[in-house]
């Protein structure tokens, strides 16, 4: 098809009336500063979807897809992959995340590169007039020894970490566009208690978010908001039949060997720091900062406890036995009952396709 003589449909709000205007895809490219080909080869990777014109299959662009353009024109500016720039713009809460890591890559490449530029200074300043193999070897080897560095930029936590995390863990939960004064306060608050009393726990759950690559990333944010609103939407009645739900999933966790594994690798890392923060002062803030958590901490907490008063049953004891006995230390419901129950629910009931 000859996309190159499409049109383009971009929508304008006029004051007075909406009205359409058409711009050749030539048009489009000039103005965007992207090629006609990088246009289509974006269309063809699913970056754009713009819809086709019946009559003769040229490609119309909306508004949003010129957005969207715009977008991938400025992202690959900052040299992000053409894979995180299409999560970002499919699940756009995931941006401070992809950008946190994608600048830690770049900080890492600069002391490379500074350390490879101190390298070459010094393997300069030092070169005999009549330099042989034998010298070069020596000096590339002291160089080597003396300008390497023993931490890499990704072991380090940094403010945009602690930032990234809490995005990970409460925007779900927050309308960050709309924050009163009184909310921006507890936000700034609930940052600077993060940082200055739960930071080891920070660091677990940022180490585990950067472990995995991008398709767990967007599993993660996928699967588990929607999981947060519908909770949080549950009404008393609903809370505790949601607790039997629980039950049932539990039931199914003993042949659920993969969702086992995961669990007892990362439940030091992740759901027991997770745990921890929950019922925090962290937690408490987050209660009053938003009526959502709020809610969700509320129904998850009747939904939790319904399942933990059946495993405390004579009809539950078999079922308690049984995770007892495969999960092991890797448990524990004294002290986290109500979150570990909520977090074994969602390794049993929501798919985890990346692990």
């Amino acid at each position: 098809m000859l996309y190159s003589y499409g049109t383009i449909l971009i929508y304008t709000i006029d004051k007075k009336e909406a009205k359409e205007v058409f711009m050749k895809i030539s048009d489009l490219a000039k103005q965007t500063n992207i090629s006609k080909r990088n246009i289509h080869f974006y269309v063809q990777k699913g970056l754009l979807t713009p819809a086709i014109t019946k009559e003769n299959g040229y490609y119309d662009f909306s508004e949003e897809d010129v957005q969207r353009l715009c977008l991938i024109r400025d992202f690959r500016k900052l040299d992000l992959s053409l894979n995180t720039i299409h999560s970002i713009l499919e699940h756009p809460d995931t941006c401070g995340f992809y950008l946190n890591m994608h600048s830690k890559k770049i900080h890492q490449k600069i002391r490379c590169l500074a350390i490879a530029s101190e390298n070459l200074d010094s393997i300069i300043n030092k070169l005999p007039l009549h330099p042989n193999l034998t010298n070069l070897a020596s000096l590339l080897n002291d160089t080597s020894e003396n300008n390497s560095f023993t931490e890499p930029v990704s072991n380090v936590f940094t403010e945009n970490d602690n930032e990234m995390v809490n995005r990970f863990l409460w925007c779900p939960f927050l309308d960050t566009e709309h924050l009163t004064d009184y909310q921006q306060f507890l936000w700034e608050k609930i940052k600077q208690l993060s940082i200055t009393y739960y930071l080891e726990d920070y660091k677990k759950i940022k180490s585990f978010l950067t472990s995995f690559d991008d398709r767990f990333s967007n599993e993660m944010y996928v699967t588990e908001t929607p999981h947060y609103n519908k909770v949080a939407k549950l009404s008393e009645n609903e809370s505790i039949a949601f607790g039997n739900t629980i039950i049932t999933y539990l039931e199914k966790l003993p042949c659920h060997q993969q969702g086992i594994q995961f669990w007892k690798k990362y439940y030091d890392t992740f759901y027991i720091p997770i745990a921890r923060i929950n019922d925090s002062q962290i937690g408490t803030l987050l209660k009053e900062l938003s009526p959502m958590y709020c809610i969700y901490k509320k129904n998850t907490e009747l939904a939790a406890q319904t399942a933990y008063d059946y495993l405390s049953s004579k009809e539950g004891k078999t079922l308690k036995e049984q995770l007892e006995n495969c999960l092991g230390d890797f448990l524990d419901l004294e002290d986290f009952k109500h979150a570990q129950l909520i977090q074994l629910y969602c390794i049993s009931a929501i798919p985890l396709h990346a692990l």
